[in-house]
């Protein structure tokens, strides 16, 4: 099924990001960072999220910790068991993340964390390191 994208401006010179998260000023900067190189594909929701990898093939999943880690474990392990697991998802969040926490997410495979306030260069590092693109 082809998606629905006369919403949505995608330029196939770009490459896709799915951007999952429901605070929106830290999507908003994210988008900022990312839109000269990337299509971002937004959704408030890990479920709407899971159908915007499905339909756009992103190289890169952005996705907001939520207070209750296991919400954000639950989707790394959907990704793998639906094939996806080759996309590098990073995680990002305003809040401070507890060192277990950040020992746990990555253990179940997340490629990156950013904590913001971030430096648009550092941001940048992160996201180069994990997309293996030049941005």
């Amino acid at each position: 099924m082809k998606p629905k994208t006369d919403r949505i401006k995608i330029s196939e010179e770009k490459q896709n990001i799915v951007l999952i998260g429901d605070n929106y000023s830290l999507v908003d900067i994210i988008e900022i960072y990312l839109y000269k190189n990337f299509n971002v594909i937004a959704t408030i929701n890990e479920f709407d999220g899971m159908k915007k990898v499905r339909d756009f093939s992103p190289v890169c999943i952005f996705i907001k910790v939520p207070d209750n880690i296991g919400l954000l474990l639950s989707f790394i392990a959907k990704t793998k068991n639906e094939n996806f697991g080759h996309i590098p998802i990073i995680a990002f969040s305003k809040s401070i993340i507890p060192t277990l926490n950040e020992f746990t997410l990555k253990s179940a495979g997340i490629a990156g964390i950013i904590k913001f306030p971030v430096a648009h260069q550092e941001f940048l590092s992160i996201v180069g390191s994990v997309v293996k693109e030049n941005i």
